[in-house]
């Protein structure tokens, strides 16, 4: 089924008409044809009628997937437990498997290789990623006017390649969107996450008022139980005190969040953020 027939199912079952659901989105007709036809829509309309139905992007998704994971979910999904873990050559497997892929799916894989590529570069000093790269990336990104899912991750997953320039345009951009994104269940977390390695970068190219205004949104953002990210935040807030002459302070804000991740055995965690920072307080 597609998306069309998936949402007319969908209205059929919660007892809507057409007309009802495009009530302050858009007209009859453009309903009747999105389901008869699967004529494209906006993503803005569409977000407005499956919300008019009662359901979640992450809801109508899975079941347009038959409640599995799509492809790129899993790739970027799997990725990034493998960067976490450090497994170079778990790293180096799959980036092999997805070029593989680029000869018979060249839409979006090599994105996925770009991206699996970055994460390596990261913790392989043998792989190096090429300005041409890079640029293809930065132009996908500022070429899609809405992020769903995919391009959340593959924004965060690839944050260190831009510059401070490119960096803050994308932010304002993202911000400018962050209630839309929160909305959606399955990026609650993401944009927490985003927000989080955002301000670090921007502690890094030394932009400091910028980073506080993003360390305020996350504050007003992130919720009690989001334990991994409320810790997260604690280093990044660590990070600020120190580059901006509060530096005992901000070495007992890092310190405690790597104590942390020592406390519930996050071991990889720990050990990645104790490298930073050494790297942070060295550098000064």
């Amino acid at each position: 089924m597609n998306a069309g027939e998936i949402f007319k199912k969908i209205r059929k079952e919660r007892n809507l008409t057409q007309k009802k659901v495009a009530e302050g989105v858009c007209s009859h007709q453009i309903v009747s044809d999105f389901e008869k036809k699967g004529q494209e829509i906006s993503y803005l309309s569409f977000y407005g009628l499956i919300k008019n139905i009662g359901v979640s992007l992450d809801e109508f998704q899975y079941e347009l997937n038959q409640y599995k994971l799509s492809e790129w979910e899993r790739i970027l999904e799997q990725a990034t437990d493998l960067f976490f873990e450090k497994d170079i050559n778990g790293l180096k497997t799959l980036l092999k498997n997805e070029i593989k892929k680029t000869k018979n799916l060249p839409y979006g894989h090599d994105l996925n290789c770009l991206m699996i590529k970055n994460l390596l570069s990261k913790i392989n000093d043998e792989t190096v990623m090429s300005e041409e790269e890079k640029n293809q990336i930065k132009d996908y990104l500022t070429a899609i006017e809405h992020w769903g899912y995919y391009e959340l991750t593959l924004f965060n997953n690839t944050i260190d390649i831009f510059s401070p320039t490119v960096l803050i345009l994308l932010v304002n951009e993202f911000y400018k969107k962050i209630e839309f994104y929160s909305e959606v269940f399955h990026n609650k977390n993401l944009t927490i996450l985003i927000s989080i390695n955002i301000m670090g970068k921007l502690i890094e190219f030394k932009e400091f008022e910028e980073a506080k205004i993003i360390k305020g949104t996350i504050y007003k953002n992130i919720k009690e139980n989001q334990i991994l990210y409320k810790n997260l935040f604690l280093f990044a807030c660590g990070y600020l005190d120190f580059s901006t002459n509060k530096k005992n302070e901000g070495i007992q804000k890092m310190k405690r969040a790597i104590f942390v991740f020592k406390i519930v055995e996050s071991n990889n965690l720990a050990l990645t953020y104790r490298n930073a920072f050494n790297e942070i307080v060295n550098e000064k």
